[in-house]
């Protein structure tokens, strides 16, 4: 027991914890459930996640902090969300919806848009490339069917060469 507490000091002096923890939102009576988070090019946070308020259904919302914390509703009936932030900062989701289909929701400078991908789905992830073009890895499948991973990606516009 000695060598166990003399190890865990040293260990706690060496590599002292020091961690800032704020509460963003809450408390829920249901979730929050499937945080993902992302920093903006002034490594200032944006995080989504889903709850649900009884007899209404799960819905997914995004925070962001600047001096305070701003948290605005997405979309109802989306869970399972990944986020990445684009090069000017907006916020691009990947997640299921109530069918099981994924679904991709960006904020437009006019209002969040979703594209629904695929019938079936779940667990995607979301990545963006130079262009800010998403790229998703999501499974598919299930008893009976095979199980497979699918990858997807959205094309440039025609005319578009980027």
């Amino acid at each position: 027991m000695r060598t166990f507490f003399l190890l865990f000091l040293i260990y706690v002096v060496a590599f002292p914890l020091e961690w800032e923890i704020t509460r963003v939102a809450g408390p829920y009576q249901e979730g929050p459930w499937d945080p993902s988070i992302d920093l903006d090019s002034f490594s200032k946070p944006h995080i989504v996640w889903d709850y649900r308020i009884p007899n209404y259904p799960r819905q997914m919302v995004w925070g962001f902090l600047r001096d305070t914390w701003h948290i605005t509703p997405v979309r109802y009936w989306a869970y399972f969300a990944n986020m990445k932030l684009d090069s000017r900062d907006k916020p691009h989701i990947i997640h299921s919806e109530s069918a099981s289909f994924v679904a991709w929701t960006r904020l437009t400078d006019t209002g969040w848009v979703t594209e629904k991908l695929d019938n079936v789905g779940g667990g995607a992830i979301l990545q963006l490339d130079s262009y800010d073009r998403p790229h998703l890895a999501y499974g598919i499948g299930g008893w009976p069917t095979k199980e497979f991973i699918i990858y997807a990606k959205k094309l440039p516009l025609p005319g578009k060469s980027r």
